[in-house]
């Protein structure tokens, strides 16, 4: 086989690798224990669109002009992105959702914003530089 042709098909193995990779998200199952019952919630990695969402939706641009993200947001976000009912798929949670979960105690809301910040995919305190 001639190098081109070896060098072509490298090339398109690694583009079907990422062109075939929706069934490749990363998930994890939470479990919640609340007065000695187990609460399932499934964390799922958002799609690359999504995960542009997230940052969108917590980034605010300071009187400077300079782009700042908010932590709290960006874990709300995520958490509304992220999380879902284990037993049926469904989100568990709708950005009307937004305002209660920026009020509950941060015991309760790490219990889903820890993972959910987890399946970013990145340093959320890198990508902030804040």
């Amino acid at each position: 086989m001639s190098d081109e042709k070896k060098v072509e098909q490298k090339g398109s193995q690694a583009r079907d690798f990422f062109l075939t990779g929706l069934n490749r998200f990363k998930q994890e199952v939470v479990e919640i224990n609340q007065d000695g019952k187990a609460l399932k919630v499934l964390i799922k990695e958002p799609n690359a669109r999504q995960r542009g969402e997230i940052f969108k939706a917590a980034t605010k641009i300071k009187k400077s002009g300079d782009a700042e993200i908010d932590h709290a947001e960006l874990q709300v976000w995520a958490v509304i992105f992220c999380a879902y009912d284990a037993q049926t798929g469904e989100a568990l949670f709708e950005p009307a959702h937004h305002d209660v979960l920026l009020s509950l105690p941060t015991s309760v809301f790490d219990l889903l914003a820890k993972p959910a910040m987890a399946m970013l995919g990145e340093n959320p305190e890198e990508v902030a530089g804040n």
